[in-house]
């Protein structure tokens, strides 16, 4: 270390050939003692993966159709040789991008592009082939070494399933403080460093130096074990609802688009449907039974003329398949939904959940992809959205915060809706913690549910953020040891 100054964690245990866990121990008392500090470096590498290898389906879509400007879409669809579900990602990606249009020529259907889509198109084509040929299967790349198109489609084909991986790297680094020679003093000296029953009784301490006690200088602090913030919040967040005379209520991780989606009126050409959005299962099936089949018809009627509800639904036609599709939960809703059509013979009924839900985003310092969310509904005859405003005011002053505001938004199974937000003064900003309105006519009258029904989903760790002054959510998941031990009750 004296030559190199700072070195790895791992190249130094190997070098001593001792294991981390032991040397850490060792470092700590050498901080202690000024000798020595250490840092961690943490940065990411980029892996591709099959779909970016092989080519990504917009790739190959964009080559026919940069060569001919127009084509039907079954024609592209042969052409290019995509399953049917990589032909409709492409398609949607070209159409979101503004490179390529979709046009109705009499029976047909048209994928076209003009001069100003050409050349957007050959510049998203430059760039996907010049990230894919810095990719390197083995080594990885790391993020820092792209450029600034790089880096953003890379955020983009992250939240894609199949195309690249991010593996985070920690690098914990020791730095020499003090000089060689010095630090060689310290260790011949002579001294007792501590006097022991054994010591005193055979009069070990004759003719030694005992080394001096300094009284102001800081003893080993001791840290008990505690529980982690995450389950102490749970916890917390449990016994506020519960004190509140709400009942908790659990669901499965796994659900289908109908319970996730259909029940609560997202249209099936909503795009939070879309893979880019939500996580669909591949293996070992895709699609499974609907859970309340009598509810089906009543569904699927709502969904195309709104049914006895008083809206005109959505126009389509309803699609079963759609329905049956299995994915990973995107929100507590699809459990709380489950309750309340359970329920529904009840006059009045206020239930809670407590669980982890999945998201294709793209990670960074306020957002993950998978999390855990808090929801809940309230039925009552005299329910309001200022009940509703009352309730999260409570419960959010309960858990701390001091400056809490609504403001009125658009969510696809609420009307009116509302987003409450909090005031985080250590970043000076305000978090949005989740979503919150009263349901719609069309997702309670179908069950037979004529009183309002309230209902809100809350971001569990953003509350955890503002309560224990977190600047970057990913913190809550570093397991890092100063910040368990610091961190205020």
């Amino acid at each position: 270390m004296d030559k190199v100054k700072k070195i790895l964690l791992g190249k130094l245990s190997e070098y001593l050939g001792i294991k981390i866990d032991a040397l850490r121990g060792h470092i700590e008392e050498w901080k202690r003692k000024g000798i020595v500090d250490t840092y961690t470096e943490i940065y990411y590498k980029i892996y591709p993966d099959e779909k970016i290898l092989n080519g990504l389906p917009e790739e190959r879509m964009l080559d026919i159709l940069l060569e001919l400007k127009s084509i039907k879409l079954e024609e592209l669809f042969k052409k290019s040789s995509l399953n049917k579900q990589d032909f409709n990602a492409g398609l949607a990606i070209l159409v979101k991008k503004g490179v390529a249009k979709i046009e109705k020529r009499g029976e047909d259907t048209f994928l076209t592009i003009d001069t100003q889509g050409e050349k957007a198109a050959r510049n998203y084509l430059e760039v996907i082939r010049r990230l894919r040929s810095k990719l390197n299967k083995e080594k990885g790349l790391i993020e820092e070494e792209l450029d600034e198109e790089e880096r953003e489609l890379v955020d983009e084909l992250r939240k894609r399933p199949g195309v690249i991986k991010a593996k985070q790297i920690k690098n914990e680094y020791i730095i020499l403080h003090k000089p060689l020679d010095e630090i060689k003093k310290e260790i011949e000296e002579d001294y007792l460093k501590e006097l022991t029953r054994e010591i005193l009784i055979r009069g070990l301490w004759k003719n030694r130096r005992i080394k001096s006690i300094d009284p102001n200088e800081p003893t080993h602090r001791i840290y008990p074990g505690r529980i982690h913030p995450l389950t102490e919040t749970i916890k917390e967040v449990r016994e506020v609802f519960l004190l509140m005379g709400f009942e908790e209520y659990d669901g499965p991780l796994i659900e289908t688009a109908f319970t996730n989606f259909d029940m609560l009126y997202q249209p099936q050409d909503h795009p939070a449907r879309d893979m880019h959005d939500t996580l669909y299962l591949e293996r070992p099936i895709t699609h499974g039974p609907i859970p309340y089949p009598e509810f089906v018809d009543k569904i699927a009627k709502v969904h195309e003329d709104g049914a006895n509800t008083g809206s005109t639904g959505w126009g389509y036609r309803w699609d079963m398949n759609e329905a049956k599709k299995l994915l990973m939960r995107t929100h507590m809703t699809a459990v709380t939904i489950r309750g309340l059509y359970e329920n529904r013979h009840r006059d009045e009924l206020k239930l809670f959940s407590i669980g982890r839900v999945f998201r294709n985003e793209t990670i960074d310092y306020k957002h993950l992809s998978d999390f855990t969310q808090v929801d809940g509904i309230l039925m009552h005859k005299n329910a309001s959205l200022r009940l509703l405003m009352g309730i999260l005011e409570m419960f959010f002053k309960k858990l701390g915060a001091k400056k809490i505001r609504f403001w009125p938004t658009y969510f696809p199974f609420t009307e009116p809706s509302i987003q409450p937000t909090v005031y985080m003064e250590e970043i000076g900003e305000w978090i949005e913690l989740g979503g919150a309105g009263i349901f719609r006519p069309e997702i309670t009258l179908p069950m037979g549910v004529d009183n309002p029904v309230l209902a809100w989903g809350l971001g569990l760790e953003r509350i955890i953020m503002i309560k224990y002054g977190i600047r970057d959510i990913r913190e809550i998941y570093s397991n890092r040891l100063e910040w368990l031990r610091r961190r205020r009750l």
